[in-house]
């Protein structure tokens, strides 16, 4: 029996049949479900492949950058990658914008794909949490109002 997983390689001379069998199957992951960046930093990730045998061969997987809170190309550049892996995986660089002005945190997804039949992904999407550089409405107060028990706002400033 040939399993969905395995890859056939008939020889035939003149009186012998050989018959050779390559198994390929791989299961590939992200090797975190979550990332942390900062602002105007590149964001490094790997992929790792998990094989019963050394892949005798390279299989491709590509990566789907997905907006959500983060939105490209103002937050991070997009554009779907295609990675070679070979033995344990690969890694890859996402370009994180470093804007201007003060914001939450914002997220991005990452989806993993293949259309290599001997290829299985599992837990094919990570998430990306960009960390803003600026600090979000600092505040500066003028002194205590006496009696009040309130701050007077003299001025907010947004770097």
């Amino acid at each position: 029996m040939i399993l969905p997983s395995s890859s056939v390689a008939i020889t035939d001379t003149t009186s012998e049949l050989s018959l050779k069998i390559l198994t390929y199957f791989a299961t590939i992951r992200f090797s975190e479900l979550m990332y942390s960046v900062m602002e105007g930093n590149q964001l490094s990730f790997m992929t790792e492949v998990e094989s019963q045998v050394t892949l005798a061969r390279e299989v491709e997987v590509t990566v789907t950058l997905m907006d959500g809170t983060a939105i490209a190309p103002g937050d991070y550049m997009a554009g779907p990658m295609t990675l070679t892996l070979t033995g344990s995986g690969g890694t890859a660089m996402v370009n994180i914008v470093n804007d201007t002005f003060p914001e939450v945190d914002e997220m991005f997804d990452m989806m993993l794909s293949s259309n290599d039949p001997s290829v299985s992904i599992v837990e094919d999407t990570a998430t990306v949490t960009i960390n803003d550089s600026g600090e979000l409405f600092p505040l500066l107060y003028s002194p205590y109002i006496r009696g009040t028990n309130k701050y007077k706002l003299s001025s907010l400033t947004c770097t």
